[in-house]
């Protein structure tokens, strides 16, 4: 085929594309789903000692780190959407930052208690994850929704940031519910178990959802 008739080939073909919604309006989807995963959190027993809890100052720390971290991996995927953005790094630094000092904060009102058993501190660990996995799914699919109009060039990693993310809005949602403050069931159970998952789920759903 000649040069002036793949030209023409390709005009003929072409179709208009959506056009990309700005990530203001993306971080504002994603606010929604986190509105959505308070909503169901709420529908849930809360934590016995809640009352106790929200009068010092540690859990509502632990819920803002958190939640900044939630948004900040949210925009490096949505950044990743946009080839001319150029925000992932920055985004990337600053949810590892807030992660970090979610986990000092945990570190530092844990209640160390090595008293129990292995089959009970497994248990509460899988069902605590359990639930923060199944929080973290509304962020998750809201998320790949509005983000298969973008043009990621890295599908898999923008998957990973997004579930990610999704997983630390569940993680302040469990947070709230579960009654455990000891340090080694809060990493495992509410942090490292359904982070792991959580990452090899938004790894699959970016392979298959967000590719060109």
């Amino acid at each position: 085929m000649k040069t002036d008739e793949l030209i023409d080939s390709l005009v003929s073909e072409a179709r208009p594309v959506n056009r990309l919604p700005s990530p203001g309006k993306l971080m504002l989807a994603f606010a929604l789903a986190a509105l959505l995963v308070a909503i169901a959190a709420a529908s849930f027993r809360p934590r016995l000692d809640l009352a106790q809890e929200v009068r010092g100052a540690s859990l509502w720390a632990e819920t803002v780190f958190l939640l900044f971290a939630a948004f900040a991996m949210a925009l490096a995927p949505i950044s990743l959407s946009r080839p001319a953005s150029r925000k992932v790094r920055y985004a990337v630094l600053a949810s590892s930052a807030c992660l970090v000092a979610a986990l000092a904060v945990m570190a530092l009102r844990a209640q160390w208690n090595m008293g129990s058993s292995l089959l009970t501190w497994t248990g509460w660990s899988l069902f605590c994850g359990s639930g923060t996995i199944l929080f973290s799914l509304i962020p998750l699919v809201g998320g790949i929704l509005v983000l298969r109009r973008g043009a990621s060039v890295h599908p898999v990693r923008s998957g990973i940031l997004l579930a990610l993310a999704g997983g630390a809005l569940g993680a302040i949602a469990e947070m709230w519910s579960c009654d455990i403050n000891e340090p080694t069931h809060v990493i495992t159970g509410h942090a490292l178990l359904p982070g792991l998952i959580l990452a090899g789920i938004g790894a699959w759903a970016g392979r298959r959802w967000l590719k060109w």
